[in-house]
């Protein structure tokens, strides 16, 4: 399950597990969408509660959305799990990224709040816009 929203050029996507492969077509439709009318993005990718990576199609879907799209100018990626598992699923995300985002800046946080602050950076946003909207993403998700 997923939920996304945007701040200007700022693409925040919040997982409750790890991304499906319809959720992958999904989301990267939402992003070129997006790209497309603002004149880029950059992406707040949350994922929470995660048991292990995407599967090959999801990351296959990522792939080969990062090497045909030069719109996406960075990717922040936030694992929000604690303990062993936590850092296990981030291991395996900086794998995945690396290949997915080649060419990009790609950054993996702990917390939403980090990436938010990175992610306006780039886009010329509050932070705190970008921290509301991704709670928000949230909650919207527990309903």
């Amino acid at each position: 399950m997923f939920a996304f929203d945007s701040v200007g050029q700022a693409v925040i996507c919040w997982h409750l597990g790890s991304p499906s492969a319809d959720e992958a077509r999904e989301e990267v439709a939402a992003v070129r969408r997006i790209a497309e009318e603002e004149g880029g993005a950059a992406l707040l990718i949350v994922i929470e509660g995660a048991k292990g990576p995407p599967s090959a199609e999801a990351r296959a879907t990522y792939q080969s959305a990062a090497r045909g799209d030069g719109k996406v100018n960075a990717v922040a990626l936030v694992v929000v799990q604690r303990g062993l598992a936590g850092r296990m699923i981030r291991a395996m995300a900086q794998a995945i990224l690396k290949v997915v985002a080649r060419n990009k800046p790609v950054r993996l946080f702990g917390e939403v709040e980090d990436a938010a602050q990175w992610v306006a950076s780039r886009v010329g946003q509050r932070p705190e816009a970008l921290i509301q909207r991704a709670h928000s993403l949230r909650t919207t998700l527990e309903r």
